[in-house]
């Protein structure tokens, strides 16, 4: 029997509130992902990161030429940011995803970036997301994340909330399968890159599904 669902948004913001207290820039480089989306996205333009954390992918974006706004749900973490980079193509705003609409015009931006930080949301706010993403992202625009895939090896711990979600101790994890990703793009994105991985996180053995596709341009 499914658990019955926290409550998400405050639960959520004070979990990694705490999480981010401690500090963590010295010790963070960016993610590989950052390194493989470069491959997909334009040549230059807006990105959205979603659930930045301590903003070292949004920093290498940055650094490679975009006008970068990176968000997260933690004001802590973005206060920190704020201290931390100095980059004037680099800014930082504090977001809860899961709060539609997205506080954005349509087609405001070339690409939307989120390494782990798409997987916190039940299904229906799950979907109700990507529309958004769909929604911001120019015709032909690039979406590009990471979650945390249904063969990690902490799929199952705690409480199941509902298919695929589960509370771990207050922190929830709503793990991704490659049919559940082609489900929520269905035909408004082409793909292009989509895989299971397995590799070392946070000195664990971990599994993730990479996503990048395209914004179907509308004829």
């Amino acid at each position: 029997m499914s658990a019955e669902m926290p409550n998400l948004n405050a639960d959520q913001e004070h979990l990694w509130d705490r999480k981010h207290s401690k500090g963590e820039h010295a010790r963070r480089g960016h993610n590989p992902f950052a390194e493989k989306v470069r491959d997909y996205f334009p040549e230059e333009g807006k990105v959205l990161d979603i659930g930045c954390g301590v903003g070292m992918d949004a920093s290498y974006l940055a650094q490679s030429g975009y006008d970068v706004l990176a968000t997260d749900i933690s004001s802590e973490v973005i206060t920190q940011n704020e201290v931390y980079f100095r980059q004037e193509n680099l800014n930082f705003a504090k977001l809860d995803a899961s709060q539609h609409p997205l506080p954005f015009e349509d087609n405001a931006f070339d690409a939307v970036y989120s390494h782990l930080a798409l997987h916190y949301y039940d299904d229906e706010t799950t979907h109700a997301l990507f529309a958004e993403i769909h929604r911001i992202l120019k015709d032909g625009g690039i979406v590009a994340f990471a979650c945390k895939s249904v063969d990690d090896p902490n799929y199952g711990v705690g409480d199941e909330i509902e298919k695929d979600m589960f509370n771990a101790k207050g922190h929830l994890r709503h793990f991704f399968s490659i049919d559940y990703v082609k489900e929520l793009l269905q035909d408004k994105f082409v793909i292009e890159l989509l895989e299971d991985r397995q590799e070392e996180y946070n000195d664990t053995r971990s599994a993730f599904v990479w996503c990048v596709a395209k914004k179907r341009t509308e004829q």
